[in-house]
């Protein structure tokens, strides 16, 4: 959940910061590796948009 509002809410910011993106994308990453397929979303939507 904390997640999901994070990509919602600040999503503009954590991309404007390399560091942030490579944190944001790494926890995304070991979720997703954890086959949390609501992870892989917000990953592919972080990317994408």
């Amino acid at each position: 959940m904390l997640v999901l509002k994070a990509f919602v809410y600040h999503s503009d910011d954590i991309k404007n910061d390399d560091e942030l993106t490579r944190a944001f994308e790494g926890v995304l990453q070991s979720l997703v590796e954890l086959n949390n397929p609501k992870a892989a979303v917000i990953l592919d939507e972080f990317r994408v948009h």
